[in-house]
């Protein structure tokens, strides 16, 4: 019986992939074709996408990004763009833009992607209550849809953690099961072998130059 989470780095040929349930994986597939120079721009040209789709469960004025909950509420995000602010420089800190990213029926959620001056990642919002949660990554369900998995890498460049967050949902609030760093590695290419085991990508960067 799986009793818990099994954390470790793999190396295997492609095909292993295909051999497990990925959910939303034609989601991300139709995603990943909508062009973009850079994930700003990807993240807006998606919102755009969407809106000929979902427009009715969420609408954009200007930097007001709003949702449209079960009960009839609504819940604003306010995005701070990468600008000047009446006449005020903006520290790089300070910018925050939400961009719409889908709905995932499995788990009755709203996605916004969050892009930072230098990093992103992801914000969920539960469709019955309005909690929200920021994750580190693109959300992989579980086969049961119960559970939700997150990973982020540093890249080059450092300005994302390298980290594996594990999610649930009680009561419609999002529960931190699991959440490690990953100091050694990158860990990329999550997926769900069971309902409490995964696996990721061991992505490990060696940037000594040769001898």
């Amino acid at each position: 019986n799986d009793t818990g989470y099994v954390f470790s780095g793999y190396t295997t040929p492609t095909k292993y992939y295909e051999e497990y349930l990925i959910p939303q994986k034609e989601m991300h597939d139709t995603l990943k074709k909508i062009p973009g120079d850079n994930h700003f721009i990807h993240c807006s040209n998606i919102e755009k996408y969407f809106n000929s789709t979902e427009g009715e469960y969420f609408n954009r004025n200007k930097d007001i990004l709003e949702l449209l909950l079960a009960n009839g509420s609504r819940v604003k995000f306010r995005s701070i763009e990468f600008k000047s602010e009446e006449g005020r420089k903006l520290k790089y800190n300070e910018c925050k833009v939400y961009h719409y990213y889908g709905y995932i029926s499995q788990i009755d959620s709203y996605l916004l992607s969050v892009s930072y001056y230098e990093s992103s990642s992801y914000m969920l919002i539960n469709n019955k209550s309005g909690k929200s949660i920021e994750i580190c990554g693109n959300p992989v369900l579980s086969i049961d849809y119960k559970k939700i998995m997150c990973t982020s890498h540093s890249g080059d460049f450092g300005f994302d953690p390298n980290k594996v967050t594990v999610l649930s949902i009680k009561n419609n609030e999002f529960i931190i099961e699991f959440d490690k760093n990953a100091d050694s590695y990158q860990p990329t290419e999550p997926r769900w072998l069971s309902n409490n085991i995964f696996v990721v990508k061991n992505n490990k960067l060696d940037l000594k130059q040769p001898d």
